[in-house]
């Protein structure tokens, strides 16, 4: 009987300990840079890649811990890809190669948030997880040679099989994140680094792997 006692108590303060603390949801957009790093066995592939622009926006919600430590998610559809330009000769003919990728992945964010408050505003810093999943992309490459430009556009194929598909759903990474807080309104910098290889060919070490630069601004629905 005792110990009943003892264990209601127990969940009574825990209940109002986390209750003392508002849960927040909050919309989120921003703009990306994005990359990837390839490579296999015998080099690296990606070194003069370029970075390229697009976009992320979706829902946040935030559960704190206490006044200082929170838990942070939400859901996003977050654009990914890479852009590349070479140059080289055949037949002392020049040839300009350019050719870029587009993926759209809903992501979701899973990071310990710690907020620091400096008056009327707070700093904050959050680390965590992410899980990705594919679900549309799109390449595209241009070709110019002897003054006649060819151009080709393919959808992306999802999927495992190393004779067909290009890239994996699913993409598993970390990412980490930092920026100020002024009431409602929230801006923050962040950076993703993809640890999951994407590549649906896997031979001779094959890989690809995601990196994502972003910019947000964030409104959160504060009681």
């Amino acid at each position: 009987m005792k110990k009943q006692i003892r264990f209601q108590i127990l969940a009574i303060l825990i209940v109002s300990s986390t209750s003392s603390y508002t849960q927040t949801l909050g919309v989120k957009a921003g703009l990306n840079l994005s990359n990837f790093f390839v490579k296999d066995d015998h080099e690296t592939y990606s070194e003069d890649y370029k970075w390229k622009t697009g976009i992320h926006v979706g829902a946040i919600a935030e559960f704190p811990l206490s006044n200082l430590v929170s838990f942070e998610t939400g859901l996003l559809l977050s654009t990914k890809g890479h852009r590349e330009m070479a140059e080289d000769s055949f037949l002392s003919e020049p040839i300009k190669l350019k050719a870029s990728t587009m993926l759209y992945y809903l992501e979701i964010p899973i990071k310990a948030k710690l907020s620091i408050p400096a008056g009327k505003i707070k700093f904050y810093g959050s680390l965590g997880p992410y899980i990705g999943f594919g679900i549309y992309g799109k390449s595209k490459s241009e070709l110019t040679l002897n003054g006649q430009t060819e151009k080709e556009e393919e959808d992306i194929s999802w999927g495992s099989n190393e004779e067909d598909d290009h890239l994996r759903r699913l993409d598993l990474g970390l990412t980490v994140a930092a920026g100020i807080e002024l009431k409602s309104i929230q801006l923050g910098l962040n950076y993703n680094l993809g640890l999951a290889n994407i590549s649906a060919y896997r031979d001779e070490g094959a890989t690809i792997k995601n990196k994502v630069i972003g910019i947000s601004l964030a409104y959160r629905f504060v009681k």
